[in-house]
């Protein structure tokens, strides 16, 4: 499970694109009304990295949510859309930093998949064949 190719993902990223969020956000099953709070929000994201260790906040107007995990364990955390904690899994795919759900056999959960290209911090949250990209540039 090492870092593929020196993969290095620190620093604070602030949101500069969004594209597919609320038809990705409708599959997850949220509300109509935070939805349309989520479109209006431009998250800034904290990455501290060590290796294979990442500390990852996530500050938004309405809330923080902080994951903090090594890279092949599993981890309990806060998914942005839910109040209760699912258990979580990181593993680099391809020099890619992917997060899914643990007993996620059948590939119905969400994954959330974090790389970077041109000097920018790339988010890609899939569920359902439904994919949200999301683009950051270090502050």
């Amino acid at each position: 499970m090492a870092n593929e190719g020196g993969v290095d993902l620190s620093g604070t990223w602030n949101l500069t694109a969004s594209h597919n969020l609320e038809p990705f956000l409708k599959t997850c099953g949220v509300s109509f009304l935070r939805r349309n709070l989520a479109k209006g929000v431009s998250p800034v994201v904290h990455i501290d990295q060590d290796g294979d260790k990442f500390v990852i906040k996530t500050d938004t107007v309405h809330r923080s949510v902080t994951q903090e995990f090594e890279v092949g364990q599993s981890f309990k955390s806060l998914l942005p859309w839910e109040s209760e904690e699912s258990v979580l899994i990181a593993r680099w795919e391809g020099g890619k930093l992917v997060i899914r759900l643990v007993d996620d056999d059948e590939g119905h959960g969400p994954i959330f998949t974090r790389y970077v290209e041109d000097d920018q911090l790339v988010l890609e949250q899939e569920m359902k064949s439904v994919l949200c990209k999301r683009q950051f540039k270090r502050k």
